[in-house]
């Protein structure tokens, strides 16, 4: 049961996503994008929790290719991210970094 009472008085106005679920969609609009939607691509994933997001609102993942994953192979990329709450226009999550093995397939 969802009680919108806990969301309320941690200050949030009612029920919010859990940071996990949503850090979830960002991972596999990750691998969907440069990992060929293989959750083995994905060696790491960072970011900072920076606004909440309610169930059913919108988001947005950016992602920006930075440059050589950490073996220094062209086969794995370090890219940053971040995604938008499309509801509010806040930056839910922040400052991400992931690294992931480039597949033929990828969209970039």
């Amino acid at each position: 049961m969802i009680d919108p009472k806990i969301g309320q008085a941690a200050g949030f106005g009612g029920v919010i996503l859990h940071g996990l679920s949503t850090f979830g969609f960002a991972s596999r609009a990750m691998l969907k994008s440069v990992g060929g939607s293989d959750p083995n691509s994905l060696k790491f994933f960072g970011v900072r929790f920076t606004a909440p997001v309610k169930p059913g609102d919108k988001l947005e993942t950016s992602i920006w290719v930075v440059g050589k994953g950490p073996n220094g192979t062209v086969d794995s990329i370090e890219v940053a991210f971040e995604t938008e709450n499309l509801a509010t226009g806040k930056v839910a999550l922040g400052g991400g970094t992931v690294y992931v093995v480039k597949t033929s397939s990828a969209k970039l």
